[in-house]
């Protein structure tokens, strides 16, 4: 095992790299929304901070939630199952959300259809 070598806790990649945030756009724009020209300034919120990204799977972690060990078999294996039930779970939301909305546009034209 080496030493000194971080590991994402998502993948157990040890592909990492680290990066400041910069200035906030979508804050800026809200600040300023909410309170006036002043709340440009929100953009700069957080804009030293580090984050660490795992260049394999792609996900942002703060620099202390990373891992120092390799992960086991079992846990590559158990993260995939976790991965797995979350596409799911989100595809079937996705399915709702388009049902939904086209239940919403049949009942919208009929009811034009009424009115003329």
């Amino acid at each position: 095992m080496e030493e000194d070598k971080l590991y994402c806790p998502s993948c157990g990649s040890s592909q990492l790299t680290a990066n400041k945030k910069g200035f906030g756009t979508g804050k800026a724009v809200t600040g300023a929304i909410l309170t006036g020209g002043i709340g440009l300034l929100a953009g700069f919120i957080g804009s030293g901070d580090i984050k660490v990204t795992c260049i394999k799977c792609g996900r942002k972690w703060n620099p202390g939630e990373l891992r120092t060990t390799p992960m086991s078999e079992e846990e590559i294996q158990q993260e995939k199952e976790r991965e797995e039930k979350a596409y799911e779970r989100s595809a079937g939301c996705a399915q709702t959300f388009i049902i939904v909305g086209i239940l919403a546009m049949v009942l919208m034209v009929l009811y034009a259809s009424t009115l003329g």
